[in-house]
């Protein structure tokens, strides 16, 4: 069993989390710029290294459109 993380640890967790949302929101802004203004935009940020998994997101649009958009990027991604 993984031992619980320390005070140290968790906020370091969360001031990751924070940073990979602040990028997000600011690749976002830079994306809007150059979008048309009815193409809605989703950015997702995350760890690479294999760490514990850190991520973050910004969108132009609403939750639940961009828990459909994930949903159906999934199922064609993985050829369903």
């Amino acid at each position: 069993m993984k031992a619980p993380r320390t005070k140290a640890e968790f906020r370091d967790g969360i001031d990751r989390a924070i940073s990979h949302t602040a990028a997000a929101g600011r690749l976002l802004q830079a994306f809007r710029q150059t979008l048309p203004p009815d193409v809605g935009c989703l950015v997702l940020t995350f760890d690479q290294d294999g760490g514990p998994g850190h991520m973050g997101y910004a969108s132009t649009g609403n939750r639940e459109d961009c828990i459909r958009l994930l949903r159906e990027f999934l199922n064609n991604f993985e050829g369903n």
